[in-house]
């Protein structure tokens, strides 16, 4: 059988963890703080939306402070 390290018991971990446990895999969660504490980065939240708007045209212009009337 493997045997499957996750390594960060934030909510990301900890479901992988339950997922992979859940088929029947034999798996441990190590992490650096005790476990069910927020993650360091971005004030304790996960921002889905962020990732996904950075593909959309006109991100990089807005950046630039150019108009992107045109998108």
């Amino acid at each position: 059988m493997k045997k499957y390290v996750v390594i960060g018991a934030g909510i990301l971990g900890t479901s992988t963890a339950y997922h992979l446990a859940k088929e029947g895999k034999s798996v441990i969660i190590i992490d650096r703080e005790e476990p069910g504490q927020a993650t360091d980065a971005a004030a304790g939240i996960i921002c889905p939306w962020l990732t996904q708007r950075r593909n959309k045209p006109g991100i990089s212009s807005r950046r630039m402070g150019r108009p992107f009337t045109h998108y």
